[in-house]
């Protein structure tokens, strides 16, 4: 039985996730950039709120991305997402623009703690409160499409996809963590253990083999005589580093950080006057017709 129930929600990814998935917004001409904008900071709102009442947190915690430590450890990490950007002549500045309007925002108007930290992910921010927090009595869900907190998951931490809206599982978290190290992460190019650095960035360059079998074949024959017979050692500490979310690999500058912001704040009793200005102003009548929903 747990004391109470603390919900952490990686808002970067549902920020991205909604802009994706509702793009055909910035192309209506009917539309202004505050209206599109506004529209924008209605539909995550309108996210949040559904996580409320889905999972009745006794406490929120809404974690922001800030630069990643990992791009200094790493220089291709997350590389070529900067070239697609480019590419798809899409407005992500205007939207970068709303996300960091809608943090300020949330931390004057609504109930909850924000955190955003220089150098961590929101990855990082959740893995240090999952770290901190876990074994105290407390059951923690983590509001997050982003299958790299299956390495996180216990009998107190659960795993909610906010796209998906179900439940993530994972019976063997240890083995996934161990996995996804070898196997890497295409989606933050991150190669595999048997692959160069900039395989992702550089034109030309392919993944070497080290799909699922293979992964399978390796672990069941001996994990540390593939690496050494391999000589794959650097590649290998190199994935562990930037796949793994732990003390060990997260900077301690960061994992401080991370605490200090969380702890310095107070738990937010919330205003409903305040909130009710908040959706008024921005003309949100149906969430301020729900503001009790926020709280």
């Amino acid at each position: 039985m747990f004391k109470d129930r603390k919900l952490l929600i990686d808002f970067s990814n549902i920020a991205w996730a909604t802009f994706h998935t509702n793009i055909k917004i910035t192309k209506d001409a009917s539309l202004t950039q505050a209206q599109v904008d506004q529209h924008w900071k209605y539909l995550m709102l309108n996210s949040l709120q559904r996580l409320k009442i889905k999972h009745q947190p006794t406490e929120t915690i809404i974690c922001f991305d800030s630069y990643s430590w990992r791009k200094k450890y790493f220089k291709f990490y997350k590389a070529r997402r900067e070239i697609t950007k480019k590419k798809s002549g899409m407005n992500h500045d205007a939207f970068i623009k709303v996300i960091n309007e809608i943090y300020e925002e949330l931390k004057v108007y609504f109930p909850y703690k924000i955190v955003r930290t220089d150098w961590a992910e929101a990855d990082d921010i959740i893995a240090v409160l999952v770290h901190t927090l876990q074994g105290t009595g407390t059951q923690i869900i983590i509001a997050s499409r982003d299958k790299d907190f299956k390495q996180l998951l216990n009998s107190g931490v659960m795993l909610w996809d906010t796209q998906a809206w179900k439940w993530i599982k994972c019976e063997h978290p240890k083995t996934y963590l161990i996995k996804h190290v070898l196997m890497g992460d295409a989606g933050d190019d991150v190669p595999n253990v048997r692959s160069d650095s900039d395989t992702f960035i550089t034109d030309g360059k392919r993944q070497k083999a080290c799909g699922p079998k293979a992964v399978e074949k390796i672990l069941a024959e001996g994990l540390e005589d593939f690496i050494r017979r391999e000589g794959l050692m650097a590649n290998f500490k190199r994935n562990k580093r930037l796949i793994r979310l732990s003390k060990s690999t997260i900077p301690d500058r960061v994992w401080d950080g991370v605490l200090e912001n969380y702890t310095a704040q107070e738990t937010k009793k919330g205003n409903y006057m305040l909130l009710a200005k908040y959706f008024s102003i921005n003309r949100m009548r149906r969430l301020q017709k729900s503001i009790d929903k926020f709280f």
